[in-house]
């Protein structure tokens, strides 16, 4: 690939992501969270104001670049109010478990930096976006996907701005990877130990169904990954 569409990907879904991170960070400033969850609640809190800019037609790049923008600097400002709480327990993964889940990720990797094939992805999930930001915002027209919940569209809609669709998909793909260690704290409230941890994550990991939604512009991954948040 030619490094400027890459380089262009590459950054529009990070700027997305660190948006929502500043965005968790700010939210969660007087409560230690894992650094998941810290994502997880930004990127709700960067959905909404997504869904807003829309709604007053004013979907651009350059505003979303600078609602990110602002959101890195405040977290910045006033990322030492938690500096004394206790940080959560870090989460351990065998060597055996990072072996496979770095052969798979890569391979996941590759996919999900690949343009869009997927014909809902295309046609709904990216192309929603698309028009949001060839019209700036909501178009006058209803269609029926533009009445069910678009909360990781929102967040499509940001990377899409920058990065065209592959940065929408390496958001999703960001979330899949995260799932992996919200996989280890749920089961450590349950009691189970790491190694059944490690093989419920494994099984998720490299089943075909999750691996294609998890690097694809399908938000099948990101509903599991919010779903464990939530638990």
């Amino acid at each position: 690939r030619h490094p400027m569409p890459l380089l262009a990907t590459l950054f529009g879904a990070a700027f997305t992501l660190a948006t929502a991170y500043a965005l968790g960070v700010l939210a969660m400033r007087k409560h230690p969270a894992p650094p998941e969850i810290t994502l997880g609640i930004g990127a709700a809190a960067e959905s909404v104001l997504v869904f807003v800019v829309l709604l007053f037609h004013l979907a651009h790049w350059g505003v979303f670049l600078g609602i990110g923008g602002a959101a890195m600097v405040a977290a910045w400002r006033w990322r030492g109010l938690d500096a004394g709480a206790s940080a959560p327990a870090p989460i351990r993964i065998p060597l055996a478990g990072w072996a496979i889940f770095g052969a798979y990720g890569v391979w996941y990797l590759v996919n999900a930096l690949a343009p869009e094939s997927i014909a809902d992805g295309i046609t709904y999930h990216l192309g929603l976006p698309n028009e949001y930001l060839r019209l700036g915002g909501f178009g006058d027209h209803i269609t029926f996907y533009d009445l069910v919940p678009q909360g990781m569209e929102m967040l499509y809609t940001v990377a899409f701005a920058f990065g065209r669709h592959a940065a929408a998909k390496m958001v999703e793909f960001a979330f899949f990877l995260a799932t992996l260690p919200l996989i280890f704290r749920v089961g450590r409230r349950l009691g189970a130990s790491d190694l059944a941890c490690l093989v419920a994550a494994v099984f998720y990991f490299c089943a075909p169904v999750a691996g294609i939604t998890g690097s694809s512009s399908y938000n099948d991954a990101a509903g599991v990954f919010f779903l464990l948040a939530a638990l």
